[in-house]
């Protein structure tokens, strides 16, 4: 299965490695790499991450308390939007 970032989701990641960037470039890079990696298994494994509390109709993977919002489609699994901790999630 394919694993798409919605333009929402990367805009959202972009924003994190510049809020990090701030502080130290070198480390946000590094952050959003492993971020984006963490989504890697759901090629495999789609239905391994946890149904949101707001809508079932998505899951999520929590990364270092980032949560990764997603759905499954017809063409794969779709990364809609990351949320930041302590952030409300609407999607």
């Amino acid at each position: 299965m394919e694993v798409i970032w919605s333009e929402s989701a990367f805009g959202r990641i972009s924003d994190i490695g510049s809020s990090i960037a701030v502080d130290s470039p070198v480390r946000a890079g590094q952050f959003v790499d492993r971020m984006i990696a963490s989504v890697g298994r759901l090629a495999k494994f789609p239905f391994s991450g946890s149904l949101t509390p707001e809508n079932p109709a998505f899951r999520q993977i929590v990364f270092e308390k980032y949560r990764i919002i997603y759905r499954i489609t017809g063409r794969g699994v779709e990364i809609v939007t990351v949320v930041s901790p302590g952030q409300g999630a609407a999607f």
